[in-house]
């Protein structure tokens, strides 16, 4: 997650756009994976506008919504900018839904697979409430995904 993450915050990722600036052999810079015609060299249009990743990000805000966070938007939360009062556990599991949400859409994306469903996410979750540091927020991002941890 954090080299997607760097990628993200710096607008590098290898959108069909920025390939077709950078290689010759990438004809056109408009999203291959939806019907809009929209050229795909922003974060925007990659994982909110684009109808391929929409149904992934209504699962993530809906997940979202499920923590005790007020007045988080998609692009807020896309840019880890989560309002105060927020408990460090709270904020983990924030950052951790959107870093694995937007790891599994770019890996599914850049495999030209369906983003559909996020139940990788579910044994992640399961494998960080194991851990002895972070024990509490996987136990949380478990009650969240409806994942059983014991």
């Amino acid at each position: 997650c954090r080299t997607l993450f760097w990628l993200f915050f710096h607008n590098l990722l290898p959108t069909q756009s920025r390939l077709h600036r950078i290689l010759r052999t990438v004809d056109d810079p408009s999203c291959v994976h939806c019907d809009s015609g929209e050229n795909d060299h922003t974060w925007y249009h990659t994982f909110i506008s684009c109808g391929h990743t929409a149904n992934i990000m209504d699962w993530l805000m809906t997940k979202l919504n499920a923590l005790p966070i007020d007045n988080v938007s998609i692009e807020t939360a896309l840019w880890l900018q989560f309002p105060p009062p927020i408990t460090e556990t709270d904020l983990l599991c924030a950052t951790w839904l959107v870093g694995e949400s937007l790891a599994y859409t770019w890996a599914r994306r850049k495999n030209r697979e369906d983003v559909s469903s996020a139940s990788l996410l579910s044994t992640k979750a399961f494998h960080l409430s194991k851990t002895e540091k972070y024990a509490d927020a996987g136990y949380q991002l478990c009650a969240i995904l409806g994942t059983n941890a014991q």
